[in-house]
């Protein structure tokens, strides 16, 4: 559908990308129905991550990194699970009270504030994993002393530390006022006093570097894992088995963060495609003249990242043998 503007002296008409029929079908399925039962099992899925990991010990920095992820994916799982009450609690069930609708859109806004906080530790944790894995192949020797677990450890508590100090200082000063909505001609209240221009140019340069680094990273250990299946099919060197083992144990680890960044670059390139046609389209915002498809991006960004939230477990299930034995017995499933 294109976007078309029918003008006179007097009257200016923008059509919607989707209209709000259309809309209001997929919020019903989308915003109600599938995220969060996304957030279900995404909770789920990431406390036999957590507590399998932890069981596994924390002592290596794959492991530990892994830990990490898995209690950010929960984060983020269990607040999209109170985002979705909370805008129940305030559209549905206090529509008619202003005076209790303001607690749930509280709630509202921080559980979403938290969303964005969880999303940018869960990139710093895989870029980390996919770098030190990096290193592991140019320079295998070496990086077990270099990029040691509590330097790793580290390195995702100052930058973690910092998107969470940044994004706080940027929504610290906001507060809910009620302002007119040009196109019901109601008032309402909504967020002001943010820093929103902070906010959106920390978080471009911190999305599309992270982003970035991860495709680099998929690049090499990709690469590698195609030498070393071309290696292993044409050499006729023979091998113990224990070397064998601690060869089968590598790629393995290859495997699961090429399979893990893989993931994380489909399910956040929907924040791509809505930085781009934000830019490009006029109006496309929440608040803008194609509010309705703006919102739908935004739903099924919500969507995408709790795809990522439960699509690990597969990953360590299949390609992690000690995760799979530790998330059996802790789930009493026979050997």
């Amino acid at each position: 559908m294109t976007n078309t503007t029918f003008e006179d002296s007097s009257v200016s008409i923008v059509h919607e990308f989707i209209s709000d029929a259309a809309f209001h079908y997929i919020i019903i399925a989308i915003r109600l129905i599938l995220n969060p039962a996304l957030g279900i099992t995404g909770t789920c899925t990431n406390l036999i991550n957590s507590a399998a990991f932890f069981r596994m010990g924390l002592t290596d920095g794959i492991t530990q990194n892994f830990f990490i992820l898995s209690i950010s994916d929960w984060v983020l799982s269990v607040m999209a699970l109170i985002n979705f009450l909370s805008g129940v609690l305030y559209h549905i069930v206090y529509s008619d009270d202003e005076t209790l609708r303001l607690h749930p859109l509280i709630l509202y806004q921080i559980s979403a504030v938290s969303q964005i906080v969880s999303q940018q530790v869960s990139a710093v944790v895989t870029i980390v994993i996919a770098i030190v894995r990096c290193c592991c192949v140019a320079l295998p020797l070496r990086v077990k002393y270099l990029l040691t677990a509590s330097r790793q450890l580290a390195v995702i508590l100052v930058f973690g530390g910092l998107s969470t100090f940044v994004i706080t200082f940027c929504f610290a000063h906001g507060h809910f006022a009620y302002h007119l909505d040009t196109k019901t001609n109601k008032s309402h209240y909504g967020l002001v006093g943010v820093k929103w221009y902070t906010f959106a140019v920390f978080s471009n340069i911190y999305f599309y570097s992270s982003f970035s680094i991860v495709i680099i990273c998929l690049i090499i250990l990709s690469t590698s894992l195609y030498r070393s299946y071309k290696f292993r099919k044409t050499t006729t060197i023979p091998f113990s088995s224990v070397h064998m083992r601690r060869i089968n144990k590598e790629i393995r680890i290859i495997k699961t963060v090429v399979l893990v960044s893989a993931i994380f670059l489909v399910c956040y390139s929907v924040q791509v495609f809505f930085s781009i046609l934000r830019n490009n389209i006029k109006g496309f915002s929440p608040q803008g003249e194609q509010k309705n498809a703006a919102f739908t991006f935004l739903v099924i960004h919500e969507t995408f990242s709790l795809i990522n939230a439960n699509a690990n477990i597969f990953i360590y299930f299949f390609f992690n043998t000690r995760y799979r034995i530790t998330a059996k017995t802790l789930l009493k499933i026979r050997q």
